[in-house]
């Protein structure tokens, strides 16, 4: 046999050998690569690294990155131009309750002294007007919750300060802590909670009870304490329950099914709120689950409500069937004698807007004269003048 074929074919051998230890070796790697990454940092170095890159022209940076994928992670501090976050954890774990079902257990949530400025809203827009209905279609329907339990052991915020320049908007916490919260299948507990401040009051009396105060030093439109509090209770495969708020003049009462019932009586938003809002408001809203969406507005009952000097009518409406609801606004109408004035309320680009508009046509700043004057404008003056020319921003 001729020596160059020998040694042809044990060339051949030896490459063929080469290539399965190389595939046996990808092979290997690629089973205990993963495995042992989540139990190593390296992995969340890397999105640090690409977050810092991301957040450059912001001044970002990360300090102290610990933990793994597996088990969470904490982060000694985040700081940017303008705000940090210190000592920040988040870890937990993946488990089984004792009925078998999934479970993620979030074991320790914490964030330490945190200074956030909310200054990025563009200026001049409104943030006074309350929002009852918008458009909802099956696309955008909500996805029914997995069969999986979400559980909060720990969440702990310990000297955070959030806070907006442009419209006087500051929450201080010196400490907040929540403990026991469980969501699943008909299965909704609030555990503990516990937030203190000048700011902001929540607690919670009983696992499913929570009581909560909004106090005038949060916002400077808040006039005066806005009351909040919920019960809830299991069942069906989502929350049920009675909300409430503004000294139980709202209540908005929730079944599992997705069904609800939001009522006012007699509500005066503008003793709250130091904005141009209604007065004595009285309605009834219907909701349902309908087409995948949950608790969509199906039914608005005739109500009423005052706006400066008018009286409003609010006009009753019934959603369409099928999953294109084309979404009609709150409307309500009054007549002054000089013509019909139409008041709306809707909900563009993510925030609720208020529009008044007569019949016949007229400038905005006449039609608000007459709703918070009965008169015109021009036969206003000094403070009531002045008074109208500051109300038309709020319903442009």
């Amino acid at each position: 046999m001729p020596r160059r074929f020998i040694r042809r074919a044990l060339a051949g051998r030896c490459l063929l050998k080469l290539l399965l230890i190389l595939a046996a070796t990808f092979a290997l790697l690629a089973i205990t690569l993963p495995f042992a990454l989540s139990r190593t940092s390296l992995p969340l170095r890397a999105l640090a690294g690409a977050a810092e890159w991301l957040g450059r022209g912001a001044g970002l940076s990360v300090e102290g990155l610990s933990g793994s994928l597996r088990s969470g992670f904490g982060i000694r501090a985040l700081r940017w131009t303008g705000g940090e976050m210190n000592d920040l954890r988040f870890f937990y774990r993946r488990e089984k309750d004792a009925s078998g079902m999934d479970a993620i257990v979030l074991s320790d949530v914490h964030l330490g002294k945190t200074r956030l400025e909310l200054g990025n809203s563009p200026a001049g827009t409104s943030t006074t007007q309350v929002h009852f209905h918008s458009n909802s279609s099956g696309r955008g329907a909500t996805p029914p919750w997995p069969a999986m339990l979400l559980r909060l052991e720990q969440l702990t915020l310990e000297d955070v300060l959030i806070s907006n320049k442009r419209t006087g908007f500051e929450l201080q916490m010196p400490l907040a802590h929540w403990a026991g919260l469980e969501l699943g299948p008909g299965r909704v507990r609030l555990g503990e909670i516990k937030v203190e401040s000048d700011r902001l009051r929540i607690a919670t009396p009983a696992p499913d009870h929570l009581e909560g105060e909004l106090l005038p030093k949060l916002h400077p439109r808040i006039r005066r304490t806005v009351d909040f509090g919920a019960q809830l209770q299991q069942g069906g495969n989502g929350p049920a329950g009675l909300l409430r708020a503004f000294d139980d003049r709202l209540e908005f009462t929730i079944q599992a099914d997705g069904s609800g019932l939001l009522r006012c009586n007699a509500l005066d938003l503008a003793s709250y709120f130091d904005a141009p809002l209604p007065q004595a408001l009285h309605l009834e809203l219907a909701t349902q689950n309908s087409d995948g969406a949950w608790m969509r507005p199906t039914k608005l009952s005739q109500g009423s409500f005052t706006l400066g000097a008018l009286s409003f009518t609010i006009i009753p409406w019934t959603a369409p069937e099928g999953p294109d609801l084309l979404g009609p606004t709150l409307t309500a109408t009054s007549n002054d004698g000089n013509g019909i004035i139409r008041y709306t309320l809707s909900l563009q680009g993510g925030r609720p807007r208020q529009q008044l508009s007569s019949e016949p046509q007229e400038p905005l700043e006449e039609t608000v004269a007459r709703v918070f004057f009965k008169s015109g404008k021009d036969s206003l003056t000094g403070k009531d003048a002045a008074d109208v020319r500051a109300k038309v921003e709020a319903f442009r």
